[in-house]
């Protein structure tokens, strides 16, 4: 069943929302791989928060972001063979927002 706004206008089905919420739980432990990608991230801010010692940490989740985003975009992109649709479609997001992105982090396809 398709959802409407007020206006009509189609925002989706619940079927797939949750195909999306389902494919992250999936990206976090992919079957065959050593270390999945969340467990990754978990040791690596780990690792940060320990190298920090007595220091007060400040905007980490800034930081994982940009430190996670600018190589997805890329691989992605390379995935997609440089198609920003293709790209935008893999990535769940707007062409718009993807161009935006690769604008700020200087990713040229």
């Amino acid at each position: 069943m398709r959802s409407t706004t007020e206006k009509g206008r189609s925002t989706g089905t619940q079927r797939e929302a949750s195909t999306h919420l389902d494919d992250s739980s999936t990206f976090c432990a992919p079957p065959g791989v050593d270390q999945p990608v969340c467990e990754t991230v978990a040791a690596a801010v780990e690792r940060y928060l320990a190298d920090l010692g007595d220091a007060e940490p400040s905007c980490i989740y800034d930081l994982v972001i940009r430190e996670v985003e600018k190589p997805l975009l890329q691989t992605v992109l390379a995935h997609a063979g440089g198609n920003r649709s293709k790209a935008s479609k893999y990535l769940g997001m707007n062409r718009n927002t993807l161009r935006k992105k690769l604008e700020q982090y200087q990713i040229d396809d």
